[in-house]
């Protein structure tokens, strides 16, 4: 209600953050907090504990990387959310080395794949357009129903809720066979994806674009030309095009590429194979560079115990209203 128009940040979600980690760190010795969003990059940085507690904040927005975009947050808002990112002591990750490449210090993280049966091959009858994505205007996903209008193939949705009520209003509108899909994953989600020929990303507006990511793995998948975006990925495993063109060039490729061995011939399942071998191995090298605070003293509380179980120890502070910040470093540094 206070944000209609331009959104914020949301304070009462920050406070929720800052006491979810008090209480994971009342029962769990944590050594890396991983901060996918913007809200949490503040809350975590800004804790007191950086200099025992690796800190990584993840470039969730584009908006985080990027001055020149459009997207739903006041501009002052995205101001903030780069100013975050220079905090001292903390490791800046992001998904790409196009995207690292905007920093002056930042860490090459690629998201692991979270379907693993997208790397393998699936060998089946495959029939109509996919769109992953919610109804915004970012996601641009008026041009995919006027493709699906003018090729007259059928269109495969997964979105959100939300969106799925707005796909399905416009796509019985122009009379097309559809499929629609909300909050899929696993084996459903993978089945779905490996169901469709080719795939249409017309988005403007991503940080890197995992969906897109999933989509070149399986099928010829498009996008739209001189997208910035798309750089985070190589040319070599999918389509650019335009509005004008869009049309002949997505029905050729449904045309060329009409068994999944044709796409699997293109090579890009081998390479995303082979980039997912490098993920964690990306991810431990940083996670190994970080070194916590040392205390040069043995006074502290926890230096009594020989052997404890840290939850215990804990209990044994009797902190009524919950731990403090130095209860924490306390541990960590000895």
């Amino acid at each position: 209600t206070i944000f209609m128009y331009e959104d914020s940040y949301c304070y009462e979600r920050m406070a929720n953050f800052r006491n979810a980690i008090i209480k994971a760190f009342s029962t769990n010795v944590y050594e890396t907090l991983v901060c996918n969003t913007y809200e949490t990059i503040q809350v975590a940085s800004t804790m007191g504990l950086e200099e025992c507690v690796q800190i990584i904040a993840y470039t969730h927005l584009e908006s985080q990387i990027f001055k020149d975009t459009k997207n739903p947050f006041a501009s002052s808002v995205n101001e903030m959310m780069r100013l975050q990112l220079q905090m001292n002591n903390i490791t800046i990750g992001t998904q790409s080395k196009f995207n690292k490449l905007q920093f002056e210090d930042a860490v090459h993280l690629p998201i692991p794949i979270t379907e693993r049966g997208l790397l393998e091959q699936h060998i089946k009858p495959r029939e109509g357009i996919l769109f992953i994505g919610r109804w915004e205007e970012g996601k641009n996903p008026e041009l995919f129903i006027d493709l699906i209008e003018q090729t007259k193939l059928p269109a495969k949705v997964m979105t959100s809720e939300d969106g799925a009520k707005k796909f399905e209003e416009r796509l019985k509108k122009i009379g097309a066979t559809y499929e629609i899909k909300v909050g899929i994953i696993g084996q459903e989600k993978v089945d779905f994806i490996t169901s469709a020929r080719v795939a249409f990303n017309p988005s403007t507006v991503e940080s890197y674009g995992m969906a897109f990511y999933e989509q070149t793995i399986q099928l010829p998948t498009f996008c739209l030309e001189k997208q910035r975006w798309t750089q985070n990925f190589s040319n070599q495993f999918f389509f650019e095009t335009n509005k004008k063109d869009m049309v002949d060039e997505v029905k050729g490729a449904y045309a060329m590429f009409d068994t999944a061995e044709c796409w699997y011939g293109h090579g890009a399942l081998v390479n995303r194979i082979a980039t997912e071998d490098q993920v964690f191995h990306k991810w431990n090298s940083c996670f190994s560079e970080f070194e916590s605070k040392k205390s040069t003293g043995n006074k502290a509380k926890i230096c009594d115990e020989t052997t404890t179980k840290y939850a215990d120890f804990v209990d044994s502070l009797q902190r009524k209203r919950g731990l403090c910040i130095d209860d924490i470093k306390s541990v960590l540094t000895n």
